[in-house]
């Protein structure tokens, strides 16, 4: 390999790294906005909350229903 080859290789490889930085701090950005597992933990506990007492009404409907076609 010649010096001209050397320096393009370094050119080259110093691109690359330059691109692997700028991805690397953008990842960064992205982490920073996502919601960690304690931060999520009341709101899967009302949403949760939620459901289980929807279900409930349904199956109380479900069971009225049964019933009542049965004694009516």
């Amino acid at each position: 390999m010649t010096n001209e080859d050397d320096h393009t290789l370094l050119a080259r490889i110093d691109e690359r790294t330059r691109h692997v930085e700028s991805a690397i701090a953008a990842l960064m950005l992205e982490i920073d906005e996502y919601v960690t597992r304690v931060e999520f933990q009341p709101v899967k506990l009302i949403v949760f909350g939620l459901v289980g007492l929807i279900l409930s009404g349904v199956f109380a409907a479900i069971i009225t229903l049964v019933l009542s076609t049965r004694h009516g």
